[in-house]
Parts: structure tokens; sequence; C-alpha cells
């Protein structure tokens, strides 16, 4: 179901996303899905849409929610779309946005995030230096915060082989 939602979007390049209190919630989570199936084409729609949020933080309604720094969702699309130089630029001014701000749940996010990117970016050293990376910061700021799940999927990443889940999904619908 969530797939469809997903595509029923993609297939208007995200336009029909109403642009209401509800819009910069609704495009997160659309990029975390855009990210998650590895959809790289609407991953440049969205990427083009966060674009002018860069530096800020993504907050819904009138501070009911934050989804931390654009930067880190900027760096999750841009790595989505194989863009690695503007992904570890992303991520670096998300990770520091969170340093300042002291925002440890969406600092771990980031710095696990980032080195998901080193690993899928593949060059010589990447995974290691993913290692160093996400150990022993974002391993730790994902215990400290009993990020569970979070922390499993971080070691995951930095241990095992980076596996292309790109698909294509311009092939699904017109």
């Amino acid at each position: 179901k969530a797939r469809a939602l997903y595509e029923s979007f993609a297939k208007e390049n995200f336009t029909s996303v109403a642009r209401d209190a509800r819009w910069v919630m609704t495009i997160s989570y659309l990029a975390e899905m855009s990210c998650s199936l590895g959809d790289a084409i609407g991953a440049a729609h969205l990427y083009r849409a966060l674009l002018p949020y860069e530096g800020r933080n993504l907050i819904v309604g009138h501070k009911v929610a934050t989804y931390g720094p654009a930067g880190r969702y900027l760096g999750m699309l841009a790595n989505t779309m194989r863009q690695w130089q503007q992904a570890e630029q992303h991520f670096t001014a998300a990770i520091a946005m969170n340093v300042r701000q002291g925002s440890k749940p969406w600092l771990a996010h980031a710095q696990y995030q980032y080195a998901a990117m080193l690993t899928a970016r593949g060059a010589p050293g990447e995974r290691s230096r993913a290692r160093r990376r996400n150990r022993p910061h974002g391993l730790r700021s994902h215990q400290g915060l009993r990020m569970r799940s979070s922390c499993r999927s971080a070691n995951r990443t930095c241990l095992r082989p980076h596996r292309d889940r790109s698909i294509n999904f311009r092939s699904r619908y017109p």
C-alpha cells in the first residue's frame, strides 16, 4: 500500500503533494521512501523540492514536530542518485548543524546515513572510513539513546558489502 501511494505521487513528479502545513512532513516521508526503494528519478524531483530548505530544520506546523535538518534528506537523496560529492556535503552540513543544536537523535541518524553513503560509494578505503565515522560516534549515539533498531542497521551497514537496491520505477508507471 505504501509503495502504491508513493508511485501515485511519483507519477506526477510529486507535484500533487499539497503545499499546506503537512507538506514538509509528506515530502520528508516521500524522501525516505524514495531512498529506501532506490528510486533515483523520484529522488531527483524530491531533491529539487527540498534544496531551498538546505541549512534549515524541517518543522511541521507551528513547532509541532521536527524532522531534523533538510541536509540529511538532501544527503540521502543525493546518495540515491549516486551524487556522492553532494551527498557528502549535505551529510557534513547536517551533522554539524545537529552538533551545534545538541540534537542527538538526528545526529545519530545523519552519522549512520553518512556511513551508509560511504559504504555505497564503494571507493577504496570507504568501508573502513564508514566504520570509523559510525563507530564510535554513530553507534554510541544510537546505543546511548536506546535506538536499538537504528543501532543494528548501522552496525550491519558498516560490516556487510553494499547491495545495489536501485530499481527502475519509471518502467512501472508512465
